[in-house]
């Protein structure tokens, strides 16, 4: 396949890219990041986030609340050199525990349901994103290195983004009619009895909640799975669903979200993955093969 432009997003894989295209400009140095993710029932702890004074690796321990409500605490940052290692330590999450309760000292971290580490893309020596065209190779801009505060500033990144193509020479016409919104279905949980009533009117389905913990109908499974971008693995469900995000995590729903999933795909058992892939092969070796 041939194309005229590329925008690499890469991640902390975006050095690899850039040197694939030609480039050398920049070095992608992953640092991880550990958190704490709290049961809803401490919901109330806290309103906003609680930040520290900001380190030279970041902006610290904080505990802050999320989008859906569960309060989180992390993340700690550690340079490594393994860009697949999202695993946690005793060490990393002991870490976070000290830090946080210096902020929040009743902070339940007895009622942690999870932890879980990412990765970002630091560029070293270069102390900022990158972004633009990649000097000497035409029709290639970088969007790379995006670390905190990466998706506050994806909006303007993306402007940045569509400037620099302007100025390589892809010609841009505004799209008649577009419309950047996209309805959905109010969430199971978010409905109050009437509007309960009403759904398991037009779809029996939302009357059989398969997730307890987060209200999730099969309903709302069945459609994840039959979206223009559909969900076809566990995490996918997941992610657009919040079926598997409980005090629980999965292990009353994931039975019977596998179930789902094998009943509207046609896959059977053996043939789901976590996280999408080929069933039994790692991240890394499903990364490795996918590029051959």
């Amino acid at each position: 396949m041939q194309t005229r432009f590329i925008v690499n997003a890469a991640g902390v894989y975006a050095d690899s890219i850039n040197d694939l295209a030609g480039g050398r400009s920049f070095v992608i140095r992953p640092r991880k990041g550990e958190y704490i993710l709290l049961d809803p029932t401490e919901r109330n702890t806290v309103r906003s986030a609680v930040f520290q004074t900001p380190v030279r690796l970041g902006k610290g321990v904080l505990v802050g609340p999320m989008v859906d409500g569960n309060v989180y605490a992390g993340p700690n940052a550690m340079d490594i050199d393994d860009r697949e290692d999202t695993s946690t330590t005793p060490e990393g999450l002991w870490y976070v525990k000290k830090l946080s309760l210096k902020s929040v000292p009743g902070l339940a971290l007895n009622k942690a349901i999870t932890a879980f580490a990412g990765l970002r893309a630091i560029a070293e020596g270069r102390g900022d994103f990158v972004i633009g065209a990649e000097p000497g190779v035409p029709g290639f801009v970088n969007a790379a290195g995006i670390c905190s505060p990466g998706l506050s500033a994806a909006p303007a990144i993306a402007l940045m983004v569509v400037e620099e193509l302007k100025q390589t020479g892809l010609e841009l016409k505004t799209k008649i009619g577009f419309n950047p919104l996209r309805a959905h279905d109010k969430p199971f949980r978010e409905m109050d009895d009437g509007e309960r009533q009403q759904a398991v009117q037009r779809n029996r389905r939302y009357a059989h909640v398969v997730c307890r913990c987060e209200t999730v109908t099969e309903a709302e499974v069945v459609q994840a799975l039959h979206s223009p971008v559909s969900a076809g693995s566990m995490d996918g469900i997941k992610r657009r669903t919040r079926a598997q995000m409980g005090r629980c995590q999965g292990g009353f729903c994931g039975p019977r979200l596998m179930d789902i999933l094998c009943r509207e795909t046609g896959k059977t058992m053996a043939e789901i993955t976590k996280s999408g892939g080929v069933p039994g092969l790692s991240a890394k070796k499903r990364r490795a093969d996918d590029s051959l």
